[in-house]
């Protein structure tokens, strides 16, 4: 399906209100994790079932579930969120101002993204418990650096959209 005709479902989604569940695939950064979860709000305000991915180790969850996202959880073997820990934004941190073209992003977070998608790949009750849940859309986050969410909804054939 074309990315076009995806969006315009997505939209279609939002205000039909007809009840759709809808997968959620976010890069596990703080600032880009509030839009996916207002996204989800607005879904879920509109009459859909939202679930949103996350790593086993990433610890902010109440404030998702409070807004009615249920989350789902893969497994990470080390209990940890890499793109949520002390020395990733260290190192994201000294690596930005010491080179501040944007496009030194990918280069920071592309292996700490590696990681966290390499757990969700693996997971087989995450992939099972995605399966029985038949969703009817995913919205992936569309970063270069994130392209491996991607995927997750191609292995179990759920349509997808990006943000």
């Amino acid at each position: 399906m074309h990315s076009v005709t995806r969006f315009l479902l997505l939209c279609m989604m939002v205000s039909s209100g007809t009840g759709f569940r809808i997968l959620l695939l976010p890069v596990p950064l703080q600032n880009h994790l509030d839009y996916f979860v207002s996204l989800g709000k607005t879904l879920i305000d509109a009459g859909h079932q939202v679930h949103i991915i996350l790593s086993s180790g990433y610890r902010e969850v109440n404030y998702i579930e409070e807004q009615g996202l249920h989350v789902m959880r893969y497994f990470a073997l080390d209990e940890t969120c890499h793109l949520s820990t002390e020395s990733f934004y260290r190192q994201a941190s000294s690596s930005a101002l010491a080179h501040p073209d944007p496009g030194i992003w990918t280069e920071i977070v592309e292996p700490f993204m590696a990681t966290e998608c390499k757990y969700l790949l693996i997971d087989e009750f995450l992939r099972q418990e995605a399966e029985m849940l038949q969703f009817h859309l995913a919205v992936v986050h569309g970063l270069r650096y994130a392209r491996c969410l991607f995927l997750f909804p191609a292995i179990l054939g759920i349509p997808f959209a990006t943000m």
